[in-house]
């Protein structure tokens, strides 16, 4: 029987350096209980962001589809995955109707589409401060023709009672003083002449507040061609 040689202490220790080397080489190799293992594959890189440049024409398609052809689906309360599952659709219907080169993913077109809401609210917003202005701005206008001609007329009517009144002094002093016809003569004269003035007056006063009419009324067009365009 051959006798069995007795490791030295040198081997022993080169040994336990091989085993602990393997042992821990495996402890490494198992994965723990409750997680996955490490994948040995690199990770895929992040996707940029999409950015395309949407031509009239494809604008036109995308509200025709989302609100034409999916109006009713997209209609009452949904979940996200319903949401996200019509919008794969508007994108599939959308890239066939528009036959495009690159294909266009629904958060795009999603996007878009919430991009041209907020658009169309701002211009209402816009539109109905255009119209409070102008609706304002005619009725100021208005008041201001009205009281320019409720003051052409009241000149009107004091002129002629002025007038009136100068008659009737003019006939009880006559009657009162017959001696005095020629002196009463010349105030009757220089009443006329005072009266022929504010005639004067009254008319130029006239004719200005009807061009201030007429300056208003272009105005009034201009400001609603403006505003409506």
């Amino acid at each position: 029987m051959a006798k069995l040689k007795t490791p030295s202490k040198k081997e022993l220790i080169e040994e336990n350096r091989v085993l602990r080397a393997e042992m821990q080489a495996a402890t490494f190799m198992i994965p723990l209980v409750g997680q996955p293992e490490t994948p040995s594959e690199p990770r895929a890189a992040v996707e940029p962001k999409f950015s395309a440049n949407y031509t009239d024409q494809m604008i036109v398609a995308l509200l025709e589809v989302r609100f034409g052809w999916f109006r009713d689906d997209f209609a009452g309360s949904k979940s996200n995955k319903q949401l996200a599952c019509l919008w794969e659709k508007v994108a599939l219907q959308f890239n066939i109707l528009t036959s495009a080169s690159v294909r266009i993913p629904s958060t795009s077109l999603k996007n878009n589409v919430y991009a041209i809401k907020l658009q169309y609210n701002n211009i209402k917003k816009c539109e109905r401060k255009r119209k409070r202005i102008v609706a304002g701005e005619v009725d100021r206008q208005r008041q201001l023709r009205k009281h320019g001609k409720t003051d052409v007329g009241a000149g009107l009517v004091s002129l002629g009672a002025a007038l009136a009144q100068g008659m009737v002094d003019a006939a009880t002093i006559s009657k009162e003083s017959p001696d005095k016809s020629n002196g009463f003569s010349a105030i009757l004269e220089r009443t006329e002449a005072a009266l022929a003035k504010s005639a004067a007056v009254q008319e130029e006063t006239k004719i200005a507040l009807q061009r201030g009419n007429e300056l208003q009324e272009q105005l009034l067009a201009f400001l609603m061609n403006k505003f409506t365009e």
